[in-house]
């Protein structure tokens, strides 16, 4: 009767082991580099091996290990309602053809770094739009927003009087 029960447990499990596996994906990059001698950007292809893909439910990018790199990607047509927060140093993979809207924006605060960065054909959109006092991508209205880095892809960071589209 252990044995059945221990069996049942596992064969539980393997849907659960399922999902989070398609949760990640290999995906391909473009990222630019600057030869200082032609004073030009050159092209790159990177590959992220294990990205997380970004969904509607996902507003925590991230985590707590500073020397750790956590990659996103949007392979589909995404709305995030709530404001989604950057933790430590994130990149994220607009793919071609597929679009983030971020209702309410993308706090990257102070000692962060988010990094976007676009594929082949530069088609993959992400539209920001700040919240409140808050940036569309970037820190909020006490002034302290971590690094943004753009390399690919179309962004559009919308913000006002009282918000940046891309700052603090």
């Amino acid at each position: 009767m252990k044995k059945l029960f221990t069996l049942f447990i596992l064969l539980c499990l393997l849907p659960l082991a399922a999902w989070a596996q398609a949760q990640t994906q290999e995906t391909k990059y473009i990222y630019y580099t600057w030869d200082n001698d032609t004073q030009t950007c050159i092209p790159n292809n990177g590959t992220a091996q294990t990205a997380t893909v970004v969904t509607t439910g996902v507003t925590q990018w991230g985590g707590d290990e500073s020397d750790k790199e956590y990659w996103y990607v949007v392979n589909d047509e995404i709305n995030i309602t709530d404001r989604i927060t950057v933790t430590g140093n994130v990149h994220l993979i607009l793919a071609d053809g597929c679009n983030l809207t971020a209702s309410k924006g993308i706090n990257v605060s102070a000692g962060n770094s988010l990094s976007i960065y676009g594929q082949t054909n530069g088609s993959g959109a992400l539209e920001a739009t700040r919240d409140s006092y808050n940036a569309g991508i970037g820190g909020g209205q006490n002034g302290n927003g971590g690094a943004v880095t753009i390399s690919g892809g179309t962004v559009t960071a919308t913000g006002e009087s009282s918000g940046a589209g891309i700052g603090s």
